[in-house]
């Protein structure tokens, strides 16, 4: 009885489960099959790291590009404002000057009337 229950646990078992035995040829033509594909998606990974890699150069270079003219403009922008700013600082600076000249002379006139004033006082209180 025990022969005949493996029978058919043999049998049942392979019901409904095509066996499919492959050959060396099969497996040697899928190894290849997986090895074409493994280096295809390799050579493609290399050209696009290559590519993106090529990208991130291009995009360095215009961003010193742009920073070497944004450079540029800044200096001509601060000679320019040097330009249009020293002949009006050195007018000012003449302005401030002739002010302050005006203050002190205005201060001495005071202090000579301020003087003259107590003299004049003191010459009047001794009569």
């Amino acid at each position: 009885m025990s022969q005949a229950l493996t029978t058919m646990l043999s049998i049942h078992s392979n019901q409904g489960m095509p066996q499919s035995l492959l050959d060396e040829e099969e497996l040697t033509l899928r190894q290849q099959q997986r090895q074409n594909t493994q280096q295809t998606y390799r050579t493609s990974r290399h050209n696009v790291m290559e590519m993106r890699e090529a990208d991130r150069q291009l995009r360095n270079q215009w961003k010193n590009k742009q920073l070497e003219m944004a450079e540029r403009w800044q200096i001509e922008m601060d000679d320019l404002r040097e330009q249009l700013n020293g002949p009006r600082e050195a007018i000012r600076q003449r302005c401030l000057q002739e002010e302050l000249q005006a203050e002190q002379a205005a201060g001495v006139a005071e202090e000579e009337k301020a003087a003259a004033e107590s003299k004049a006082k003191k010459k009047g209180g001794k009569k």
